[in-house]
C-alpha cells in the first residue's frame, strides 16, 4: 500500500525512471517502448489488452473495495468528495411524508437553487409548470426553506437573513427592521443614516449589526459545486496480460507506457 501511494504521486517522467530502475534490478520485467515500430499484429494485440483493462479493473476493484470505495478512490479529488447542496437537500426530503407530485415539485425547486442556495426562478413559473395554485407553490417553497442549512431557498438576501432569525427563534424586531428596510445602507456603511431614520442611538444599531454578522448570507457556499469537480488523469496505464502466471518466472511481466 505504501508503494502504491508513492507510485500514484509520481509524474510520468518520475515513474518512467522508477520503472527503468526496477527493470534493471529484475530480469523478468521487460519494458516495451511504444514509440518503436510495430507490425499490425503486435499493434492490435496491444489495443486488445487496453480494451480489456477497464473491465478487469472494474471486476477487481469491486471484489477488493466495493463500488463506494472505488468511486472514492478514482472519481474525484479534493473538495469534490464533499456532498453538494442538491444532494444534501434531497437526502432530507426523502424523510418527509410527501405525495409523488409534492416530491417532484420540491425536487424541482431544489434543482433551481443557485450555488448560494437562493431560488433562481419566479414562483409563477413553478405554478405554470406544475399547474398549481400560488398558495401551494408558497407552501412547498416554505418546506424547502425549512431544510438545512438555514436560509436555503430564499429569493433574496433579506429573506435569507430573516429565515435564519426564524430558525434561531429570535424575535429581534429592531434587527428585522434593519434587514427589511435598511440592508442596502448597511452595505454602504451608512450607520448614522440608519440611526437617524430609526431614531435609535448609533451604538444600538451597531449592536444589532453584530448579531447580523453571525448570519450567513450565502448558505449554499459551504457545499461542493459539481461545476468545479476535478477528475484524476492518470500518468500511466498498467496492463496485466491474459494468460500470465505469476508463478511462472519464465514469462515476463510487461509494463506498457
Amino acid at each position: 500500500m505504501v508503494q502504491s501511494a508513492e507510485i500514484l504521486q509520481m509524474s510520468a517522467q518520475e515513474l518512467e525512471t522508477y520503472i527503468s530502475g526496477i527493470a534493471m534490478e529484475n530480469p523478468i520485467i521487460d519494458i516495451e517502448d511504444w514509440n518503436s515500430p510495430l507490425n499490425d499484429n503486435e499493434f492490435q494485440k496491444k489495443i486488445d489488452w487496453l480494451n480489456q483493462m477497464e473491465e478487469h479493473n472494474l471486476v477487481y476493484s469491486k471484489q477488493e473495495f466495493g463500488d463506494a470505495e472505488e468511486r472514492d478512490m478514482w472519481e474525484v479529488i479534493g473538495e469534490s468528495q464533499e456532498e453538494d447542496l442538491s444532494q444534501y437537500l434531497h437526502s432530507q426530503i426523502v424523510t418527509k411524508n410527501l405525495t409523488k407530485k409534492e416530491y417532484q415539485i420540491i425536487s424541482y425547486i431544489i434543482n433551481c437553487l443557485d450555488t448560494k442556495g437562493y431560488l433562481e426562478i419566479d414562483l409563477k413559473e413553478l405554478e405554470k409548470h406544475f399547474e398549481i395554485l400560488p398558495e401551494e407553490a408558497e407552501r412547498l417553497l416554505f418546506l424547502v426553506q425549512g431544510l438545512e442549512p438555514a436560509g436555503v431557498g430564499a429569493r433574496n438576501l433579506k429573506e435569507c437573513l430573516l429565515l435564519q432569525l426564524d430558525r434561531k427563534h429570535m424575535n429581534a424586531p429592531m434587527l428585522r427592521t434593519i434587514i427589511s428596510e435598511y440592508i442596502d445602507l448597511i452595505a454602504k456603511n451608512q450607520i448614522s443614516v440608519i440611526s437617524k431614520k430609526m431614531k435609535v442611538p448609533v451604538d444600538k444599531i451597531l449592536g444589532e449589526i453584530e448579531i447580523l454578522k453571525s448570519l450567513n448570507p450565502k448558505p449554499g457556499n459551504s457545499f461542493a459545486s459539481k461545476e468545479n469537480l476535478n477528475y484524476i488523469v492518470p500518468d500511466v496505464t498498467v496492463v496485466k496480460l491474459e494468460g500470465y502466471n505469476e508463478n511462472n518466472c519464465g514469462y515476463p511481466g510487461r509494463v506498457l507506457l
